[in-house]
Parts: structure tokens; sequence; C-alpha cells
């Protein structure tokens, strides 16, 4: 369970590192870039649950990028979503 959820997040959160670092690539270019994340779990010992939801963006003013992910995991069931776009101008 652990690893499915922490698997998904951490990919997003990646996704998003690499997102954030490759944006500042021309310093001398405005450069922009946010996020955040959330995070809950339950350690009950019959009642396993975590989720968490990450988010991000950066850009210049020659290239852009975002993403979004959000995961849950049970002790029995997993599931998440993950959309994202990047692009240049």
């Amino acid at each position: 369970m652990k690893s499915i959820l922490g698997k998904a997040l951490v990919t997003a959160g990646a996704a998003l590192a690499l997102a954030a670092v490759a944006a500042p690539a021309h310093a001398h270019e405005p450069v922009t870039a946010g996020g955040g994340g959330q995070y809950i779990a339950s350690g009950e010992p019959h009642h396993i649950f975590a989720a968490g939801e990450i988010h991000g963006f950066a850009e210049t003013a020659h290239a852009y990028a975002a993403g979004f992910g959000i995961g849950w995991a049970t002790d029995v069931a997993s599931g998440g979503a993950f959309e994202g776009i990047a692009g240049t101008r």
C-alpha cells in the first residue's frame, strides 16, 4: 500500500521538480514557479488509509509546464490520477 501511493506521488513530484529545474535554464528571462501538496494518513490497524495531492507549474518566456497528481490507498485497494501539460511558445 505504501509503495503504490509512494511511487505515484514521487513520480508526480519528480515530473514537477524537473519542470521547475528546467524552467530557470535562461536566467535572464522572467521565471515563474509554484506548487503545493497535501497529504493525509491513518494508521489504525484495521483501517489503513493514505491519500495525497501534489500540483505545480513552472514557466519562462519560452516554455511552460504544469502538472497535477492525486492518489489514495487502503490496505486492499489503491487508485489515482495524473495529468499535465508542457509546451513552448
